[in-house]
This record gives C-alpha cells, structure tokens and sequence, in this order.
C-alpha cells in the first residue's frame, strides 16, 4: 500500500506554529509599545513632580529672605526711633523702604543652578509695585534620559506692616503666595 499523502501533517504543523509564532511575536509588540509609553509617562510625571519641586525649594528660600529682610528693616527702623522716639511714621518709612531694597538686593540668592534649576524671568525688571513684588520664577527638570520638563509661577511677595512685624503677629500667608502656575 502506497501512502500518498506524505508530509502533509507536517505542513499542516509548521503553517500552524508559523502562526502561533507570528501572533506571539505581534503580541509582544504591542506589549513592549505599552512598556514603553508607561515608562515615558512615569519618566515625563516623574520631572513634572521634581520641577514643581523647584518651584517650592524658591518659595522656601524667598520665604527665608523674606524673615531676614523682616528682621533687619524692624533692626534699622528700631535704632530711627532711638534716635527719633516720637517718630513712628518715619520709622515706618524706614522699615519698608530697608525692606524693599534688602529684597531685591538679595532675591538672586534664592536661585538654584542644580538640577532642578530655578530661575527668576522676571529679573530685569523687579520692582515693588502697590506694596507688592510680583517674582516670575521657572524651574527645570532634565532626567538622566534627557527628559526636560519646565514649571513657571508667579510668587507674590508683600511688605508686611511695621506694628504687626514690630509686635509678632505679622502672618506669613499674606505676605508670600503663589498668584499662578504654567505648567
């Protein structure tokens, strides 16, 4: 007896697991995509997160200037009023007007050049306007892989009252805010 279908099951084998493995390999395509986006995007929230932290390193460090201006101007402006004792406008005066320039004079030391680097937009023109200083501050982020990531705000920053510094009740949250964020 001659057998005439020979290697038929064969091809029949071969053509299946040839599919098998083309669906396999299709899978693990789309798999790997996945992987990838996933990580890109943990990568991207990842440098988002570490710019904004940036931004709450420079609203720290204003803040830390914000209490040593607070303490030289209410130094200065006590020592016009030992000098001047029924005074007390003038001694106003010389609080905000100590304040004001020990603020600008030293806002670039709140700027980091480390990653994340901060930077002040705003910088050739700063100035208190109403009683308030209006500070455009960035941050960037850039990862290992090169991933750069760029946060911006606004921080406000306001000349407290010389009676409230003077007597310990002046209140932080309204002399430094944040007025917005361009993320």
């Amino acid at each position: 007896m001659v057998y005439e279908k020979r290697g038929s099951v064969m091809v029949l084998v071969v053509v299946i697991i040839a599919a098998v493995t083309v669906i396999a390999s299709i899978m693990l395509s789309v798999a790997m995509g996945q992987l990838k986006i996933r990580k890109s995007n943990s990568e991207l929230r990842r440098a988002f997160y570490l710019s904004e932290d940036g931004l709450n390193r420079m609203y720290s460090n204003i803040y830390e200037l914000m209490c040593d201006a607070c303490e030289k101007s209410l130094r200065m402006a006590d020592e016009y009023l030992t000098d001047n004792p029924d005074d007390d406008e003038r001694a106003e005066e010389v609080f905000e007007n100590s304040y004001k320039r020990y603020m600008l004079d030293n806002i670039f030391r709140c700027v980091s050049g480390q990653n994340p680097r901060t930077e002040i937009a705003n910088s050739r023109n700063l100035t208190f306007m109403y009683g308030r200083l209006t500070i455009s501050v960035s941050s960037v982020y850039i990862s290992e892989s090169g991933t750069e990531k760029r946060t911006s705000a606004y921080i406000i920053v306001c000349i407290p009252s010389y009676t409230e510094v003077r007597s310990g009740i002046a209140e932080s949250e309204r002399q430094l805010y944040y007025a917005g964020f361009v993320l």
